[in-house]
């Protein structure tokens, strides 16, 4: 279990682990102990708060994805020439305590995706960056799911 208290891994100086393990279908992953975190609500398409060019967003099983366009149509990449406009949007748009979204990062701008990045909603919004940890496609407590990051 990793720990992540409020305050300590933010926009500016987000941690970064290495070796986290997600679910894998029959062992339990690893798990972010935010101290109060819950899967954030699902979304077909959401016309957010804009930061720079990132407009709206949809949500599913917790992970979330982002689009250029007011009207969701589809994801785009998430890398570093657009990371903090991504940061900056979460923050606005995911604003409910507690609640807390994953998406998929290209860390070395050559589109394919290295790792994934937590973003939890809290009194100092806490950023987590899972170096090499690719394919997540939930998030939420802690079970022998495949393909799960745990969250508490």
């Amino acid at each position: 279990m990793y720990l992540v208290t409020d305050g300590d891994s933010v926009l500016g100086g987000r941690d970064k682990v290495t070796g986290f393990m997600a679910g894998d279908g029959i062992d339990f992953g690893d798990v972010l102990d935010f101290g109060t975190a819950t899967q954030s609500t699902t979304s077909t398409g959401t016309n957010g708060t804009d930061s720079g060019s990132i407009k709206s967003h949809a949500v599913a099983e917790g992970i979330i994805t982002f689009d250029d366009v007011d009207t969701y149509a589809a994801a785009i990449t998430v890398d570093t020439n657009n990371l903090s406009n991504v940061l900056a949007y979460v923050a606005a748009n995911i604003s409910t305590a507690g609640h807390t979204v994953a998406f998929s990062y290209d860390s070395n701008n050559d589109a394919t995706n290295d790792a994934t990045i937590v973003f939890n909603q809290g009194t100092s919004d806490s950023i987590v960056e899972l170096v090499g940890l690719t394919g997540v496609t939930n998030i939420g407590a802690e079970a022998v799911t495949a393909n799960l990051i745990g969250i508490v």
